[in-house]
């Protein structure tokens, strides 16, 4: 049976192998840093209570994450509450991974005291627009990119 779950401390190497496996399938040529997702996994743990992090497990074995930040808003008071990435192996995908985002948008409201939840997602990824759009999300922006180095 599929459980959500918030992020436990004996779920970090799991959790930063799953994220591997997402940087292989949809990252970009950037090379995946490892130890910079564990300081955030841990930071979701211990102190921060700015970060969000919960897991999907299937008997025990992480299927899936979803990680978040909240911060003000540089031009506006608004509190955003933004992914920072949300992976679900595509066995797992449905109710269950849904229940992951809902759950994040209650974290965001509730203890972040956010005004906005940001979504994103990799241009391999497009089919989440119908996705985002048909639970009420909005686009407000592109991102582009350009390696400088």
């Amino acid at each position: 049976m599929t459980q959500l779950e918030k992020l436990q401390v004996f779920d970090i190497e799991a959790t930063l192998d799953l994220a591997t496996e997402f940087n292989t399938l949809y990252g970009t040529s950037k090379k995946f840093n490892r130890a910079k997702l564990r300081r955030i996994l841990e930071a979701s743990l211990v102190y921060d209570k700015n970060y969000y992090c919960s897991v999907l497990k299937e008997e025990n074995k992480i299927v899936g994450l979803l990680v978040g930040v909240a911060s003000e808003g540089v031009y506006f008071d608004d509190v955003l509450a933004s992914e920072l990435g949300w992976y679900v192996k595509p066995e797992y995908r449905g109710r269950k991974s849904l229940a992951m985002l809902k759950d994040f948008e209650i974290w965001a409201k509730e203890k972040a005291k956010a005004d906005f939840v940001v979504m994103s997602y990799t241009s391999k990824m497009s089919n989440l627009d119908l996705l985002y759009t048909k639970l009420g999300y909005e686009a407000i922006e592109f991102t582009y990119k350009k390696a400088l180095r």
